[in-house]
């Protein structure tokens, strides 16, 4: 795929197919083993999960996807959401998940979000854009897709003069990041993990 097409903007109608996609890209994620570890439990639930997160960023920023066949999906937070975000998260249905995952789960994802938030509140404290969480479908992975998702955004925030940040639970994703102008701000290990996990921020013009 070219990284010149113009990625979509998804809709609350793209949620079900997006989340199943999302589900089958980080199925093997540490952090979604983590959080759900049971295997045979995982999809079902990370599509859950998934849907809450398109359903925030398309309420409260941009969800974009290569094309309509949702092969790769991206969700952008604007400066003004970038921050604080977790009560919104739990209103867009996280807090229904300890229903279906176990209270595990929730006790799990808030000792994570609480580190990172903190860890974005010292180290990123500035206005900035938030990729929250880009993937791509297994069978479509090193075909130039995650490119196509970041840098049309990245060339919007350059005309922009605007910083974006990013966290990754993946070290491999480093250098991928580091190629658009990201450098780590930050690095830690997941509470009551051995996760690590990067905090990379981009400059204003890269």
């Amino acid at each position: 795929m070219s990284s010149s097409t113009d990625p979509i903007c998804l809709t609350a109608a793209d949620i079900p197919a997006a989340s199943e996609m999302l589900a089958r890209s980080f199925h093997n994620d540490p952090m979604t083993c983590h959080l759900l570890p049971d295997a045979a439990k995982r999809p079902s639930l990370s599509a859950q999960s998934y849907q809450c997160l398109l359903r925030y960023g398309i309420h409260c920023g941009e969800v974009l996807a290569t094309s309509a066949n949702l092969d790769g999906v991206a969700i952008w937070i604007p400066p003004e959401a970038a921050h604080g975000s977790l009560a919104k998260l739990l209103r867009a249905c996280l807090f229904t998940l300890p229903l279906t995952a176990g209270p595990s789960f929730f006790l799990r994802f808030l000792s994570y979000h609480q580190h990172l938030d903190r860890l974005r509140r010292e180290h990123t404290p500035f206005r900035h854009w938030y990729l929250q969480l880009l993937g791509v479908d297994p069978s479509h992975q090193r075909k130039g897709y995650a490119t196509a998702l970041v840098y049309p955004m990245l060339a919007r925030f350059d005309r922009e003069h605007m910083p974006c940040c990013l966290d990754t639970m993946n070290g491999d994703n480093v250098a991928f990041y580091e190629r658009f102008g990201f450098r780590v701000a930050a690095k830690s290990l997941v509470p009551k993990t051995q996760i690590g996990l990067w905090l990379m921020a981009r400059g204003a013009g890269g």
